[in-house]
């Protein structure tokens, strides 16, 4: 099963707020699968959130190179003009750069408007690029045992640049605010199969 399989789902009210709950419910039962498999969610499993302790750092880090690893896809299609397949991977970007704003604690307000989101074009390393700000701000590095507090403020801005320059990747690819939603949904009901058949 893939988008082009799952009907037009219809978004009613904030475009953004409707994404985030959305990606809470999916991540809710990824957890469990994750936790299964030792990893992930596995290594904070119990934990409520604390920036400054290292497995949740190791987790932040991890989501930040799922966001890359999904641009880098979208990247590639969009080299060989298949813009359909790249927004798809784009949506699965914003799959993971929302699941981070969850953990993080970073709300929809934070972001902005989804609508002013789609202003201006941005190439592909400028969301990789925030991401890497971001997670230098994390400095538990599993070697260290020097602990240094994370400056939060920071952290937090820098992904939020992040989750903007990852929408503005959907305006370079001639997307807009009605359009790319709908890649995000579709790509939630493909995932939401994909948990129900143990894929």
């Amino acid at each position: 099963m893939n988008i082009d399989d799952v009907e037009e789902v219809r978004v009613e009210g904030d475009v953004l707020k409707a994404i985030f709950a959305r990606q809470r419910n999916l991540m809710n039962k990824y957890h469990v699968i994750e936790e299964k498999s030792g990893i992930g969610y596995a290594l904070v499993t119990g934990d409520s959130f604390d920036i400054n302790n290292q497995k949740w750092q190791y987790l932040c880090k991890d989501f930040a190179w799922r966001i890359t690893e999904e641009l880098t896809e979208a990247c590639e299609a969009y080299a060989k003009n298949d813009f359909h397949h790249a927004k798809e991977e784009l949506s699965d970007a914003l799959h993971f750069a929302t699941e981070l704003c969850l953990i993080c604690k970073i709300y929809p307000e934070e972001i902005g408007k989804f609508e002013d989101l789609f202003r201006e074009p941005c190439v592909w390393w400028q969301p990789v690029y925030h991401l890497g700000l971001a997670m230098n701000c994390l400095k538990l590095k599993p070697w260290k045992q020097t602990h240094v507090l994370t400056d939060s403020v920071k952290y937090k801005n820098h992904v939020i640049d992040a989750y903007r320059k990852l929408l503005g990747c959907a305006v370079l690819l001639k997307s807009n605010k009605e359009e790319f939603p709908l890649y995000y949904f579709k790509k939630a009901e493909v995932n939401a199969f994909r948990q129900r058949s143990n894929y």
